[in-house]
Parts: structure tokens; C-alpha cells; sequence
């Protein structure tokens, strides 16, 4: 039994590993170096994206202290109305239903393993 899980799990993690391949070389990586605040970009319908940290130090009464502020974050909401975002992941002509019903489906979506 525990042969057969090995067997499934290594199935699972190649064929998942390869489909993220295959999605980065159409339409490229989900994370770019464009981002300059370090914005971590979560473009699947239903989830907000985090907000990249600032960090900046301050020095009150002779204590300095880190402050980690965090970056607007946008919603998957706004990304749906943003040209450029459309433009990137191929999703021109699509209303917001479709592309919401995409799921897994979406170019941008990426799967953990």
C-alpha cells in the first residue's frame, strides 16, 4: 500500500510540476521582477493578493525600531477591470464570468506541489 502512495504522489508531483512548466514557457512566470515593491501576486478569482512589506526604520527616544508596513493590495476585482492584466494572460474579450469560470483553467493559475 504504501508503494502504490509513493507511485500516485510521484505521478502527482511530476504531472503538476510539468503543467507549471508548460504555463510559464506560454505565458510566463506568475511572480516577475517588474514588481518593484515585491507584491506577491495571487491572480486566482476568489482571494485577495498579498501586499508586499516596506520596511523602514525609525528612532524614537535612542530605541530604533523596524516598522513593516504593508503595501496596497489589490483584489482579483481589479485585476479583472486592468487592460494590461488582461493583455498579459491572454483574456481579452472575456467577461468577468468567463474568465472567474475558468478555475484551474486560468493561465495564471499555478499548482503547488
Amino acid at each position: 500500500m504504501a508503494f502504490l502512495t509513493f507511485i500516485c504522489a510521484n505521478i502527482l508531483f511530476f504531472g503538476l510540476r510539468r503543467e507549471n512548466a508548460r504555463r510559464d514557457a506560454q505565458y510566463g512566470p506568475v511572480h516577475d521582477s517588474e514588481d518593484a515593491a515585491g507584491i506577491l501576486r495571487s491572480s486566482s478569482p476568489g482571494s485577495a493578493e498579498l501586499g508586499g512589506i516596506e520596511e523602514g526604520k525609525h528612532n524614537v527616544g535612542g530605541v530604533t525600531t523596524v516598522v513593516r508596513e504593508k503595501a496596497r493590495a489589490t483584489t482579483w476585482q481589479e485585476d479583472l477591470e486592468d487592460r494590461e492584466y488582461l493583455e498579459r494572460w491572454g483574456l481579452q474579450g472575456m467577461s468577468k464570468e468567463e474568465i472567474i469560470d475558468l478555475g484551474d483553467d486560468h493561465p495564471a493559475f499555478r499548482f503547488m506541489y
